[in-house]
């Protein structure tokens, strides 16, 4: 079997987040498999000691160009593809990876900003980056006015999970006896 370009770039930057998630507490475990589509992927989560679980959406394009200006089209059924991703997860990230420079990564609603929820034939997302300097995104139905730190990525996923899975936590009560206890004399 050959690896195509596109494959490895992939598989590189999955390989990253495999890295940022084997940091997480040895308690959480993750899985990633393919979706319906090429380039959607689910990132389960899960929580063995307080069994919770998240479902991650990662819909991932490439761009062939080796410098910026990096340009991806969005289809349709792309767009479509990205609706059905999110609505079978929690939370949906996509990471457009910019040949061997990186990867920009965008959560769902700053994706709304660049592409809205009416679905043209063809619409497209353009990043770009100087040396030196963050990504700066725009797209056919608007631009962020705020760069995208280039190390956002893998980031701001395991910042989800942490902060996600930390939520459904259970707080820990202590009983009564331990309050009594543990309340000082005046």
């Amino acid at each position: 079997m050959s690896l195509s370009t596109e494959d490895m770039l992939v598989g590189a930057s999955l390989l990253s987040l495999i890295d940022s998630l084997d940091e997480l507490s040895e308690n959480i475990t993750y899985r990633f498999s393919r979706g319906e589509k090429r380039s959607c992927y689910l990132l389960s989560i899960q929580d063995r000691i307080n069994n919770h679980n998240l479902k991650i959406g990662l819909y991932i394009k490439r761009s062939r160009k080796r410098l910026s200006p990096w340009r991806y089209t969005f289809t349709k059924d792309h767009q479509h593809e990205i609706e059905d991703l999110l609505n079978s997860t929690d939370y949906l990230f996509l990471l457009l990876i910019t040949d061997q420079e990186g990867v920009a990564i965008i959560d769902h609603p700053t994706l709304k900003q660049l592409l809205d929820d009416h679905f043209d034939e063809t619409e497209w997302i353009s990043v770009t980056r100087k040396l030196r300097e963050n990504y700066r995104v725009s797209g056919k139905d608007g631009k962020l006015d705020r760069a995208l730190p280039k190390n956002a990525f893998p980031r701001l996923i395991i910042e989800y999970i942490e902060q996600n899975l930390k939520k459904h936590t259970p707080k820990k009560r202590s009983g009564w006896f331990k309050r009594l206890i543990n309340k000082k004399d005046p």
